[in-house]
């Protein structure tokens, strides 16, 4: 944080500047900064030591109303006396 706005021009190449409520984004992000969202996502396939190919699981992330389903078919099992532990859990 500054107010000398010479001082944080020479040394910050990217600033984010608060003005009546407002953030307003001033500069350029270096290419090397730039944050890669891909670069975190895990493979479809991972290749073993012997060469066998292996297809990874990937977890579905569900929406609030899948959810919601979700809770009221474990409710339901429960009440009728089912297991609530299944493929569907």
């Amino acid at each position: 944080i500054s107010h000398n706005r010479e001082f944080t021009e020479k040394l910050c190449p990217e600033r984010w500047v608060v003005e009546a409520g407002t953030l307003v984004r001033e500069g350029e992000v270096a290419a090397d900064e730039k944050i890669d969202l891909d670069a975190n996502q895990a493979p479809d396939e991972v290749t073993d030591s012997l060469g066998n190919v292996i297809k990874v699981k990937k977890e579905k992330k569900l929406t609030a109303r899948e959810l919601k389903k979700l809770e009221k078919k474990k409710a339901e099992r429960r009440k009728k006396g089912l297991p609530s532990e299944s493929e569907e859990d």
